[in-house]
């Protein structure tokens, strides 16, 4: 093995262990050894003979079963790390630390669908439950599923309806969402604040939203690397097979990198109608603006450095000089946002060195609008322009 061999092996093991030597176990069901895809199909198929109780049990299992995977995934992930060893030997324990930690929670592997994948992500699941519950009678639990379906796709205009029409015959207090409250929900709160000119709840919505953007992002890309194989097409290849096995480790090494950059890209979707298509930045410029009106000059100035941090603007500048005469204490970035953008940027040129400047350079602008170290105007934005008071 050359040197430049067991270097690259070295970086790969460090970044996703868990593609290490050997295929990563998928799920299987809590009490009834079947994989949340299996479930699903199951639910299906009595949905298409309109048996909506057993729809009903079955999709249950399948989302409770879809939700206990991706926690046991992440838990056996921190549970298996250790800090600041990079030995190839603490590598090769961790891989099978994981392994046995997955088999141990999930049993035997069963690989789900791109399709049904599809559907869990889109939260498409929720619209059967909802249906199913309504043919029970259950109105509450019908109302429930098809909020939680309507938060991930708010221009579902059949289901609108079918929230209102639930909406109108519970007791609405009762109802509770059926999945965790996501970066859109508070961003969606957010904007509706921020356009009532509710400012401070506008700032908190915006703040909790950054926490949680944050967070997701970072599990995403987790997962990114334990989850590689979860694909019918894709497959960890052997590392018996030494002629196609580095030709193959830079494939998925490429293709795991490009999971990590949609983990971030996947949010700009939620401010694709702005002259900016950058979620973070978007993020940061409305919450200095509301933390302002709000009178919280401590929050819009760290808020502000945090965007400055990031990309370099006169008019932001501007501002933050206005919020520092007006904070007795050192100003200082939001906490992690630092951090956060600089492993966002290593990925990029993680990226950039696979697959190439000039491609690399076409994406950040077509996708986001940003090239790297091209900064644009914030004063050029719409409804989210900063407002500069001078200095």
């Amino acid at each position: 093995m050359k040197v430049w061999q067991a270097l690259f092996m070295l970086l790969f093991y460090v970044a996703f262990p868990s593609l290490m030597m050997g295929q990563i176990v998928v799920d299987v069901s809590l009490p009834n050894k079947e994989g949340y895809n299996v479930l699903y199909d199951k639910a299906m198929k009595y949905y298409n003979d309109k048996n909506y109780e057993q729809t009903k049990n079955y999709l249950e299992l399948a989302l409770a079963d879809k939700r206990f995977r991706h926690k046991m995934m992440l838990k056996c992930e921190n549970r298996c790390t250790v800090v600041n060893d990079m030995t190839l030997r603490s590598l090769i324990t961790k891989q099978k630390c994981f392994k046995d930690c997955m088999a141990k929670f999930l049993g035997d592997s069963i690989k789900p669908s791109f399709w049904v994948k599809k559907d869990f992500e889109s939260r498409m699941t929720y619209s059967y439950l909802q249906y199913a519950y309504y043919k029970l009678d259950d109105l509450l639990s019908a109302y429930e599923a098809a909020l939680t379906h309507l938060k991930q796709n708010p221009t579902d205009d059949m289901m609108q309806k079918n929230v209102k029409y639930y909406g109108k015959r519970i007791n609405k207090e009762e109802a509770r969402l059926r999945e965790a409250v996501t970066t859109r929900d508070y961003f969606s709160s957010g904007m509706k604040s921020y356009n009532a000119e509710d400012f401070t709840s506008a700032a908190n919505s915006f703040s909790n939203a950054l926490k949680l953007f944050m967070s997701e992002v970072e599990e995403c890309k987790v997962l990114c690397g334990v989850s590689y194989d979860e694909d019918d097409d894709r497959e960890v290849p052997d590392i018996s097979k030494s002629r196609d096995f580095y030709d193959q480790l830079v494939i998925i090494y490429t293709e795991v990198m490009e999971c990590k950059w949609s983990c971030v890209e996947g949010f700009d979707a939620l401010v694709a109608d702005t002259s900016d298509e950058n979620f973070l930045l978007q993020l940061l410029n409305y919450l200095q603006f509301s933390a302002y009106q709000a009178g919280n000059m401590q929050l819009a100035s760290q808020a502000a450095q945090s965007y400055l941090y990031i990309r370099k603007d006169d008019v932001m500048s501007n501002n933050l000089k206005f919020y520092k005469h007006r904070v007795k204490s050192s100003v200082e970035s939001l906490v992690n946002v630092d951090n956060f953008n600089n492993n966002n940027q290593q990925d990029i040129e993680l990226l950039t060195k696979l697959v190439g400047r000039r491609e690399m350079n076409n994406r950040l602008r077509e996708k986001l609008k940003v090239n790297l170290g091209d900064s644009r105007k914030v004063s050029e934005l719409n409804a989210s322009s900063t407002i500069s008071w001078g200095t």
